[in-house]
């Protein structure tokens, strides 16, 4: 009898750990799926917000194809006029030195010299204020910026989300592992 009793003990013991390692099975399963759906929907989130993101700078780059072109600096002129001289006076240098020459030689020159260049300076940031003024350009290109800081703004929360989601995983790993 006690034998019996013993041995019914031992099978209800070993029924209950067999019914623990299925629902722990079950469980570690639902998350699994539960993590791979959350990392999908995420994902579709993230192609969402770069599509819209896309459209947003497309039709921005549209809208902005349109506007005038924004004025120069006197630096801009001055370069505009001296790259060629630099070019033939160095014809194996690359662009880039080029430019570095340019902006030294620019430094060297006195106000008097960049007066001509400020001067065409100021007389294009007058053509640009003009172009805006009678396209009524100014709200598009406000509307234009804040276009692409919503669709920034858009994608920044989905990434967020999905490291937030990779955590938790990981935590759930590491638990998993100091249980055994």
């Amino acid at each position: 009898t006690q034998g019996k009793e013993r041995e019914a003990r031992e099978k209800e013991a070993e029924k209950a750990a067999k019914e623990q390692t299925k629902a722990e099975d079950r469980a570690k399963k639902e998350a699994e799926k539960a993590e791979r759906e959350a990392v999908s929907s995420a994902k579709k989130a993230e192609k969402e917000a770069k599509k819209l993101k896309a459209e947003a700078e497309r039709i921005a780059r549209e809208e902005k194809a349109k506007m005038p072109k924004k004025p120069k600096s006197s630096y801009l002129f001055y370069c505009e006029e001296t790259r060629d001289g630099f070019k033939k006076a160095n014809p194996e240098m690359a662009v880039t030195d080029i430019a570095k020459l340019q902006g030294a030689a620019w430094k060297e020159l006195d106000e008097s010299q960049k007066q001509k260049f400020i001067d065409l300076a100021a007389a294009d940031q007058v053509r640009y204020k003009t172009e805006m003024d009678e396209g009524d350009y100014w709200e598009k290109d406000k509307e234009i910026k804040a276009e692409k800081a919503k669709a920034a703004e858009a994608e920044k929360p989905e990434k967020e989300k999905v490291e937030k989601k990779s955590h938790k995983k990981k935590k759930q790993e590491e638990e998993v592992v100091a249980i055994t």
